[in-house]
Order: structure tokens, then C-alpha cells, then sequence
């Protein structure tokens, strides 16, 4: 894990750290976009500019979008479960695939999709 900050973000290579399913749910249902939109409709844009990366991500707009993000992600396990599961398995490199989904991606890999 490379840290920015550390205690506040961090910043994952995508070739070489292993990705939680939660974490890549979240860059699912967030990402810059999305964080911006949400600061603005907020009160933080003036955040979204300020060169203090502690006074960003602890202030309460962030804890407000994290617990936005939080709340979407359960809404995506909820609504798509095995869906998203193998979706995200197969944009995912296999070497960053957690040891114990690799077999389900190859099988599914392997045969048509047939989740709903």
C-alpha cells in the first residue's frame, strides 16, 4: 500500500497490491466524479481545491461521503450480490484476485454467465 497522508488515504497500484472486494465496490459505486458532485451538493467545494489533504479527508463532508459510499455499497451487494461478485472477479488481474475466489473465477471463466 502507497500512502498519501497515510492516516487519512492511500493510494493501491493496481498491478502491484491485492484489492479487497469491498474496495473495489466502492471505486464501483464512488470515484472522483462522484466525490466531487458529492462536496459540492455538501458545502466542501472550496475542499475540493485546498492543497491540505488532512483538512480534506477529515473534514465532515468526507466522513459524510464515506458513509454515502458505505451505504451504496451495501445497496450494490444487495441488489447484485453474485452478479457483481464474478463482475468484478474478471476485471480484476488474477493475481490480485483473493486466493480463495480464483478457482470460482477460472470456472466462471470457463462457462457462460449465467448470473443474474
Amino acid at each position: 500500500m502507497h500512502s498519501v497522508a497515510s492516516e487519512h488515504s492511500s493510494t493501491s497500484s493496481t498491478t502491484l497490491d491485492t484489492w479487497q472486494l469491498v474496495q473495489l465496490r466502492t471505486m464501483k459505486v464512488g470515484g472522483n466524479g462522484s466525490a466531487t458532485d458529492f462536496f459540492t451538493r455538501h458545502g466542501g467545494s472550496s475542499l475540493l481545491s485546498d492543497s491540505d489533504v488532512k483538512k480534506k479527508y477529515t473534514s465532515r463532508v468526507a466522513e459524510l461521503y464515506k458513509e454515502e459510499l458505505a451505504r451504496r455499497v451495501k445497496e450494490d451487494v444487495a441488489q447484485c450480490a453474485q452478479y457483481c461478485l464474478f463482475t468484478l472477479l474478471l476485471l480484476t488481474p488474477l493475481a490480485q484476485v483473493p486466493q480463495r475466489y480464483r478457482r470460482r473465477r477460472r470456472r466462471y471463466l470457463q462457462g457462460p454467465c449465467t448470473a443474474q
